[in-house]
């Protein structure tokens, strides 16, 4: 992961900085996981990384840096499994059941979650999208794939309603009941499904 040298002051130029940079990195996320956004401080960050402030404040000038580059790597995460899932074949979209679909498109997400539980928080703090438009580009690929007598406009307004059901009802649940968040992470899939099908005519 690069380090945005303007926002989080010097960029590690050796190997032991950049391992350095890391651990700073999932100390933060480590402290924000178990006791939110707020309990996160430069102080208590050292102490967990087991670093000094002079160390810290090297890499990172304030609080804010650090979000950021836990939002940047965030992201370069998420872009990363969009890649792998663009692997796959225009015939293996087509050819897959609607919930099949749902499940190849959002399970590496919700697992991503599931594994990084900072994330909302963080993306939520930065004001950041959950997705970057490689991931819209791919679910508009899927149901074009599918539905090829579909105007585009209509393929682009499904994709965007898709994605927001699953980023605005995360972060809708992750601020008024977060306890229900892996709940929540279960039975999207099961929405998502019955509407694809239902766009496709498979169900009444």
């Amino acid at each position: 992961m690069q380090i945005d040298e303007h926002i989080t002051g010097r960029e590690p130029q050796q190997e032991r900085g950049r391992q350095r940079v890391q651990t700073i990195l999932d100390s933060a996320a480590a402290i924000v996981a178990q006791d939110g956004l707020a309990a996160l401080s430069m102080q208590r960050l050292a102490k967990h990384a087991k670093t000094s402030i002079g160390s810290m404040y090297h890499f990172f000038p304030d609080r804010h840096a650090v979000i950021k580059a836990l939002a940047d790597r965030h992201t370069e995460s998420i872009e990363a499994l969009v890649r792998d899932m663009a692997l796959a074949s225009d015939d293996e979209w087509r050819r897959l059941s609607a919930e099949a679909v749902i499940q190849r498109l959002f399970s590496p997400y919700a697992q991503y979650l599931r594994e990084h539980a900072d994330y909302l928080p963080v993306m939520r703090e930065m004001n950041l999208p959950d997705e970057k438009s490689s991931f819209l580009a791919l679910i508009a690929r899927v149901l074009q794939l599918r539905r090829p007598e579909t105007a585009e406009a209509e393929i682009l307004q499904q994709t965007r309603l898709l994605q927001s059901l699953v980023a605005g009802t995360l972060h809708h649940i992750f601020k008024t009941a977060p306890q229900s968040v892996a709940f929540t992470l279960a039975e999207l899939p099961g929405v998502l499904s019955l509407y694809l099908a239902g766009k496709e005519g498979n169900i009444a």
